[in-house]
């Protein structure tokens, strides 16, 4: 079973994670447009951070249960697309970004982990209990779809 805590604490980790990396490819970056897009993109994850914390705040209690996922696949789901698709958590974003020389290496890298990050929002989606919280799980995954668009157009047009 997966705690709603659990999945919580991932979506956290996984904006944080984005987070860190926009800010430090901003930094960066050379090009004044491309350090405005990341910094915007930082400030987005940013905002990613504050719904969950207000989400997890108001929805979890003390005696919390684990969601209801009787086969283990909406947990399993979850940690297959947490633990190694999405922004890492075990490498630093210097290490990242050593990794990737050129903008559109870093675009690539920042438009596949959005992309799993709908994944990972979907399947978290899928196991809110109320429709409000299903529709705000949802905006987030239209901000990221926006992300991919933007981080598309940009691979585009280098």
């Amino acid at each position: 079973m997966f705690s709603a805590r659990e999945v919580f604490d991932i979506a956290l980790q996984v904006e944080r994670n984005g987070a860190a990396f926009y800010r430090q490819a901003a930094d960066s970056a050379e090009d004044g447009a491309m350090k405005e897009l990341f910094q915007e993109l930082a400030e987005m994850e940013n905002d990613h951070v504050r719904t969950f914390i207000e989400m997890k705040d108001r929805l979890l209690t003390p005696g919390e249960k684990a969601w209801f996922d009787p086969d283990g696949e909406a947990a399993g789901y979850l940690q297959v697309i947490a633990g190694s698709r999405l922004f890492p958590v075990h490498a630093s974003v210097s290490e990242i970004l050593e990794g990737l020389p050129t903008t559109r290496d870093i675009l690539t890298f920042a438009l596949d982990r959005e992309r799993e990050s709908i994944l990972f929002y979907t399947g978290m989606s899928k196991i809110m209990h109320g429709a409000d919280d299903r529709e705000r799980i949802d905006d987030i995954i239209g901000q990221e779809m926006q992300h991919v668009t933007l981080l598309t157009r940009k691979i585009e047009a280098l």
